[in-house]
């Protein structure tokens, strides 16, 4: 890759919205992902795949269950993109003289902007942060991490827990580092010792290793000793859960609040990756639950209110804050666990962990009752002293009674149509068309009756002034663009039908023929107009110029 020029008479500049990468927390993809598919006139610089073929096919949701193409998670090997990676972007960080510092966008997730970005609802949030909605940590943080701390520190990943993944099939697995040399183990076997370097693409150490449940564990040394070291290991079904604070403890105060970390774990207490199970909340004492959250960007529960909450990949996160100054608090988590899709194990547990947040530590004495046909337990259902096997399409109910209280009832449903999707996915086949059916609307209509359309519809437009318009949000640089109409129309005795094109309020063309199709709603052309469009925000309106119907399947930029 061409490297930046270095001029000393440069003037001293910063980057006030750098750069977009996107993660989500525990997701994976070896191919690259681009944000409009690649090549594109945004996209100036490439990152090769990681692997030929795509290795990792579990999915938040069933193919024909996105509502448009662009509802898709992103890859947490830094190789999910706009324009640059954030490993780029670190080496002009560092490597420029002139470049004073950077603003990356953005730190953490954030609800808001999914609609142009990840396809709209049921995306709520922006998922270019290094920290996810929930304060948990993805695989960025930890590139930050290695680049610009001193404290020893080693990280991998991914996890290794691939029950979908086909044996002796090879991933990249990567450990971020900033020691001088890292050696990676597995099974307690060398794969051999690496450096980290300092070109973007050699931040990370990288080793193909071939899938087999086992222990990968990265050490890493400074003048030979080793100074830090990360140990992960294939979990088993998920059987019960851990919970921590992070961050600081509830202190004496009114109102003060504390962060708790629910993790979901194997049996033998090894961090089970897929972990998707409804965590159920109850405080003892002084405190409240102030929200709940998962980091989760399609999760649609409320944040306040309820006392449970679902899992994303692995983690649940309850804040709780105090409602007096002094006095004990201690919150009891519960939950049904098991693989909602049954997918390696049938096996169901039920787990109830207490956590003491403030002053006094209680013990309470806490008894599980259970049923697996729907009902609602009693204490005359059956006991929970350990692991059961279910069916698929079983709903399992619990009831957690405190010292002889009936404190909460749980409900956890296990079929195929519950949690996560393992099917195969789609490939990055190219640049991401705007769908018409999701663009704002002038007296134009939205229909589905048709054939060979893209998206869920197309948009009629069939009135004299009637439009439709995108929102287009260009990261690179002002300039030429060729814009892409793809359309259906058939008028009896015309040649098609007039349209005229705006790009950000200026006229581009006030008017363009649209040719006749050979039958208007089932087949469909493409008509190529060379526009102008400006950095950041790009408003492109399609205007109908007469009667005659034209049907707008999508738009393409490039």
């Amino acid at each position: 890759m061409e490297k930046l020029a270095i001029n000393p008479k440069d003037k001293v500049f910063i980057g006030t919205e750098n750069t977009h990468t996107w993660q989500v927390r525990g997701y994976y993809r070896t191919k690259t992902w681009y944000r409009d598919g690649f090549p594109n006139r945004n996209n100036t610089y490439e990152i090769p795949d990681l692997t030929e073929k795509e290795v990792f096919t579990h999915d938040w949701i069933e193919e024909s269950g996105r509502k448009n193409r662009k509802q898709i998670f992103n890859s947490s090997y830094d190789n999910a993109t706009v324009r640059v990676s954030s490993r780029l972007s670190i080496e002009q960080l560092r490597d420029v003289p002139a470049y004073a510092g950077s603003f990356r966008w953005t730190g953490y997730d954030y609800i808001g902007e999914a609609g142009y970005v990840h396809g709209g609802w049921p995306f709520k949030a922006f998922m270019g942060g290094a920290i996810d909605l929930a304060n948990f940590e993805k695989d960025l943080f930890y590139l930050y991490q290695s680049q610009w701390t001193t404290k020893p520190m080693v990280h991998i990943l991914p996890h290794w827990t691939h029950p979908k993944v086909a044996l002796d099939t090879e991933i990249p697995v990567w450990v971020y580092s900033n020691t001088e040399e890292v050696e990676l183990f597995f099974n307690d076997v060398s794969l051999g010792k690496q450096k980290p370097g300092t070109a973007w693409d050699e931040m990370q150490c990288q080793w193909m290793v071939k899938w087999q449940p086992g222990t990968l564990k990265a050490v890493g040394y400074k003048d030979g000793k080793v100074v830090s070291e990360k140990i992960i290991r294939t979990a088993d079904q998920p059987s019960k859960i851990k919970l921590s604070v992070d961050g600081e403890a509830l202190q004496n105060s009114l109102d003060d609040i504390v962060q708790v970390r629910v993790t979901t774990t194997d049996g033998k207490g090894e961090f089970y990756p897929y972990g998707e199970n409804r965590t159920y909340f109850n405080v003892f004492g002084a405190g409240k639950i102030k929200a709940l959250d998962n980091g989760s960007p399609v999760d649609v529960e409320q944040h306040v209110g309820p006392n449970h909450r679902v899992a994303f990949y692995g983690l649940t996160r309850a804040y709780i804050s105090a409602t007096d100054a002094k006095g004990a608090i201690n919150l009891l988590a519960s939950c049904i666990l098991g693989e909602k899709k049954l997918i390696t194990s049938n096996k169901v547990s039920i787990d109830t962990e207490m956590i003491n947040l403030r002053g006094n530590k209680i013990n309470p004495k806490i008894e599980v009752y259970y049923t697996t046909n729907g009902n609602t337990p009693t204490t005359n259902s059956s006991v929970y002293n350990g692991a059961f096997d279910i069916e698929i399409e079983t709903t399992v109910k619990a009831l957690i009674v405190v010292d002889g209280k009936e404190t909460q009832i749980l409900e956890e449903k296990f079929g195929q149509s519950e949690g996560f999707t393992w099917n195969e996915t789609l490939e990055n086949l190219g640049q991401i068309g705007e769908q018409a059916e999701e663009a704002t609307l002038v007296n134009a209509t939205v229909s589905l009756k048709g054939k060979n359309f893209n998206g869920k519809g197309f948009v009629s437009l069939a009135k004299k002034g009637a439009s439709i318009s995108w929102y287009q949000e260009n990261d690179g640089s002002a300039g030429n663009a060729e814009l892409t109409i793809r359309y259906s129309t058939k008028i009896k005795d015309k040649s098609g039908a007039y349209i005229k094109v705006i790009v950000s309020d200026k006229v581009v063309r006030k008017e363009v023929l649209l040719s006749n199709t050979q039958h208007s709603g089932n087949n469909w052309k493409t008509v190529k107009i060379p526009i102008k469009i400006g950095r950041g925000a790009n408003t492109i309106l399609i205007e109908s110029l007469g009667n005659d119907e034209v049907l707008i399947d999508e738009i393409l930029i490039k």
